[in-house]
């Protein structure tokens, strides 16, 4: 039977906040180890913790940087346990309050709809996915990344980093932006030769891998269509396909991670390959041969790499024509019915899936700077914000881990029988998993 995994920690320990601790002192020299100066990663909500982790470990694994962490007054609503989660990833933490009072010499925030002209250092903004909402949204539908105060009353600067030149668009010219490129496509395309290695960990064997995606909103894939997933399951041969799911983080925080396991219980007893919002949904991507989804980044960032993609939401009035990535969806298969995606993964032309690097790199060279070497350009801009040199060799790529996700397979079966036409003492066995039920009756 399946089962929630077990919680490091229920509730906040005490000493959770701000002490005293001459090892984390900013501007006091360390007892230790010499670090020379300090970064200050600014998390809002689940989404940008899991980006500012990632980002941090990879770029300043330096002994002369000390990095912390802190959750500001304006967070997002899905941010109520964010100091839980920081001090369950073991992070060095430092209370809002204390942050806004000490001086760091970089601050960087996954998001850029806030200047922080508070805080003294200064600040690099950037993207954390490109989903209908973030900064490449089209234009008036989330102004809040264009609405940003006009001019910052900070004496630092306060940089946007911008994913491709299309961006630029929507800010206005006196913004102080530079354009960087996506660390995130980026792991996903320098991670392609990994392909096999995630599929073995989802046990794929020869099966093909049907990913099915879904950001958080009424127009969301899981609101749209709550029951693709068990249908899915009765409709197709267990021993050919696997399902994996990949839900926003949103969707986990919001409902509560038991909520999730409980509703989809069934489905993963019947084999749902259930991906941990941080536990390998970029290797997942890679890993897949079809992606069902709506407007969030999972399926931009599959139609990117060229792995075919299905619409199973969208906002009926959404023009998705206007700017970058966006613009993209407009040229994937809208499906709405089950027959539908049945339709549309038994079509030819969506078959053996090969992510080629020549045809990435110009399906998506004009959507993503800098393609391969966006972490180089961030570490370039971040560590020349610090005074320091970066570290040698140059910074590649953020490196993906195989998918991290509970595995059941179903002990019993519905079983359908079908007698070969050309040879009628020989049947074919199709097998679908009990514990979602039979679509028809057998």
């Amino acid at each position: 039977m399946s089962s929630l995994p077990k919680e490091q920690q229920t509730t906040p320990p005490p000493n959770l906040f701000w002490r005293n601790n001459p090892l984390l002192v900013p501007g006091k020299k360390a007892a230790t180890f010499p670090y020379q100066k300090t970064v200050l990663m600014i998390v809002r909500s689940p989404t940008t913790l899991e980006r500012s982790v990632e980002l941090a470990q990879h770029l300043f694994n330096d002994i002369r940087i000390q990095t912390f962490f802190t959750v500001p007054d304006n967070r997002s609503s899905f941010g109520n346990d964010l100091e839980l989660r920081i001090h369950q990833k073991h992070l060095p933490f430092i209370p809002w309050q204390q942050a806004r009072a000490t001086s760091f010499d970089l601050g960087i925030i996954a998001s850029s709809i806030d200047d922080f002209p508070e805080l003294d250092m200064p600040l690099l903004l950037i993207s954390h996915g490109p989903g209908a909402t973030s900064n490449r949204s089209l234009h008036g539908v989330n102004n809040a990344h264009s609405d940003i105060s006009t001019a910052s009353i900070s004496k630092h600067s306060r940089t946007i980093c911008l994913v491709s030149e299309d961006e630029r668009a929507l800010y206005s010219s006196h913004r102080d932006l530079i354009t960087i490129g996506d660390p995130v496509f980026d792991s996903l395309f320098l991670s392609i030769h990994h392909r096999q290695e995630f599929r073995n960990a989802l046990q794929a064997e020869t099966r093909k891998i049907i990913v099915v995606s879904s950001t958080w909103n009424l127009n969301s894939s899981v609101a749209s269509h709550p029951q693709f997933i068990n249908e899915l399951l009765q409709r197709l041969p267990q021993d050919e396909y696997i399902i994996a799911a990949i839900l926003h983080p949103n969707i986990w925080v919001g409902h509560g991670e038991w909520q999730i396991y409980t509703w989809l219980h069934d489905a993963i007893d019947a084999g749902l390959r259930l991906i941990p919002y941080d536990g390998g949904w970029q290797a997942t991507i890679v890993a897949a041969d079809y992606v069902l989804g709506d407007n969030g980044s999972v399926s931009i960032y599959a139609n990117e790499l060229g792995i075919p993609t299905g619409l199973i939401s969208y906002s009926p009035d959404e023009n998705l024509d206007q700017r970058g990535v966006i613009r993209k969806l407009a040229n994937t298969t809208r499906i709405n019915t089950i027959d539908g995606v049945l339709d549309f993964i038994s079509d030819e032309s969506n078959h053996d899936v090969h992510l080629d690097e020549h045809h990435i790199r110009v399906r998506a060279a004009t959507d993503f700077a800098n393609l391969g070497n966006s972490m180089s350009a961030f570490a370039q801009l971040a560590y020349s914000k610090l005074g320091l040199t970066p570290p040698q060799p140059v910074l590649e790529g953020l490196q993906l881990k195989p998918p991290q996700v509970q595995i059941i397979q179903p002990l019993s079966n519905w079983c359908t029988f079908h007698q070969k036409t050309e040879q009628p003492t020989f049947f074919s066995i199709i097998r679908t998993p009990a514990t979602v039920g039979p679509q028809i009756p057998r």
